[in-house]
């Protein structure tokens, strides 16, 4: 008995220290602001000479492929004698420092220093001029760090809450997995086809997955993707008998790029609704399945007529972060189990 009873202590002690790890233990309270929104701590003076244009030009640059004009983030200027504790907890800050003791330019990077989730950059240079001129040259770095850290917060978050039923429809199907999170519903399947929506009083996103034959690398050309998208979108009706979505006149970008460590095809355009007023932007990610001889396709798309789209399409965008094949799966244990070798 004695020793079924140290037994029980020693398993109840491991579960204690396996569930200590699984919860994240919060040590500061929450930042604030809204998303994709920054302050910029500098004085008024700075924010109306070229430094301040230069800021503006970098971060509040318009974002391509868009219906409207929407900048990439939403600056907010406050005063430095201004910065107390409300702002300090804000989840994206710029803070901009010149003066004689700043010798040569530069960009720091700080997480988490007064709230979580939260960036602060600090840049710094001797003048204004040769601040901006850094700014100027760094300028995708800049944007790019504030990007992922708003891409990290938006994947934590859809790894933590996702729709378990969706999850496993979504891989009983296509055999990959990807996490979406609350809200989103099946409105339609089809062989090889599922369409996905979150639907808002005024404003609709979508998911569309499909998949067909892989017949060679010619399938990744813009206008081969393209043809596809729209094979699988008459699958997609609008709101009158004989109409559907296809993709807009307007030629779509596309870039090759790698997304944890899976090369896609990304294309960038507009989508309407055939003999209709209906469109939107649309972002379409296609990869190569090897094990299985089929390209993969994850298309999301925003209807949000005379609002705001930049938010809505990138919640989407991130969600590619959270797919995970299950080739994928098998090279990190090999990986693993190698460096175990060694």
């Amino acid at each position: 008995m004695k020793k079924i009873f140290q037994f029980l202590i020693a398993i109840l002690s491991i579960l204690s220290i396996h569930s200590c790890k699984d919860q994240v233990v919060k040590t500061k309270p929450d930042s604030q602001g809204a998303l994709y929104e920054m302050f910029v701590v500098c004085s008024q003076p700075k924010w109306e000479s070229g430094l301040g244009d230069t800021l503006k030009l970098i971060l509040g640059a318009p974002i391509a492929m868009l219906n409207q004009t929407e900048p990439h983030f939403d600056l907010l200027r406050i005063n430095p004698v201004a910065y107390t504790n409300l702002v300090p907890r804000h989840r994206n800050q710029l803070i901009v420092n010149t003066g004689d003791k700043y010798t040569k330019p530069s960009m720091s990077v700080q997480y988490n220093v007064y709230a979580e989730p939260q960036i602060i950059v600090s840049v710094s240079a001797a003048n204004e001029s040769s601040l901006a001129s850094y700014l100027w040259e760094n300028r995708k770095q800049l944007l790019h760090v504030f990007m992922m850290a708003e891409r990290d917060r938006a994947i934590e978050t859809n790894e933590r809450h996702y729709v378990s039923q969706l999850h496993k429809e979504i891989q009983a199907k296509f055999d990959f997995s990807m996490k979406i999170p609350q809200g989103f519903d099946i409105r339609k399947e089809a062989d090889g086809f599922m369409w996905i929506t979150n639907e808002y009083p005024l404003s609709s996103l979508g998911i569309i997955i499909y998949e067909y034959p892989y017949t060679g690398i010619d399938v990744f050309k813009l206008n081969n993707i393209v043809d596809k998208r729209n094979k699988f979108t008459t699958l997609i009706p609008g709101q009158n008998d004989g109409t559907h979505m296809t993709t807009a006149d307007i030629e779509p970008d596309i870039k090759y790029q790698k997304i944890n460590n899976r090369a896609w095809a990304e294309v960038r355009g507009f989508w309407e609704v055939t003999k209709d007023f209906m469109g939107g932007p649309f972002v379409s990610y296609s990869t190569i399945d090897k094990q299985n001889q089929r390209v993969v396709c994850i298309d999301c798309y925003v209807y949000s007529p005379d609002k705001g789209k930049r938010n809505f399409m990138r919640q989407l965008e991130n969600l590619i972060y959270t797919v995970k094949f299950p080739d994928t799966t098998k090279k990190q244990a090999t990986s693993a189990d190698s460096t175990k070798a060694e």
